[in-house]
């Protein structure tokens, strides 16, 4: 094998030893109750995910309405790197970007965790600041 041949070969497989992989999945949020208390517009506010795989920043993994947003879910699938050492989890939260003003990021202290490994997952839809409707009922006294 020539010295050119070598160098070639080594090359291929560190960078394949180092290779990341990635794998699709699917956020899903409720923003009905928001919308009902008047925290989010659809008309011109925006809903991203942030977190650990994506430093907590930006606005490039933005959620779409599901449905014409009739429901309020709103819903999008992002490649996520898995490394070549199994399943990785990141954290995460939703950030409401409004038309105008500061972003509004849940308020809980937790955070969410995703667990991503080989297969694509979809993470059941979650009410936005874990907040959501509550069913009343009629009380009369007499």
């Amino acid at each position: 094998m020539t010295l050119k041949k070598l160098f070639i070969l080594t090359i291929v497989v560190s960078l394949m030893s180092g290779m990341a992989y990635a794998t699709d999945v699917t956020f899903q949020v409720m923003m009905s109750f928001q919308i009902d208390e008047g925290n989010f517009n659809p008309e011109g506010d925006r809903v991203v995910v942030r977190g650990s795989m994506n430093e907590w920043g930006g606005d490039a993994n933005e959620l779409e309405a599901v449905e014409d947003g009739e429901n309020g879910l709103y819903a999008a699938t992002f490649d996520l790197a898995t490394g070549d050492t199994g399943s990785v989890n990141y954290e995460y939260k939703f950030v409401i970007i409004p038309a105008e003003g500061d972003d509004r990021w849940e308020s809980f202290d937790e955070n969410r965790v995703v667990e991503v490994g080989d297969e694509a997952v979809v993470i059941d839809p979650v009410w936005f600041d874990n907040r959501e409707p509550v069913e009343s009922s009629d009380v009369t006294f007499q």
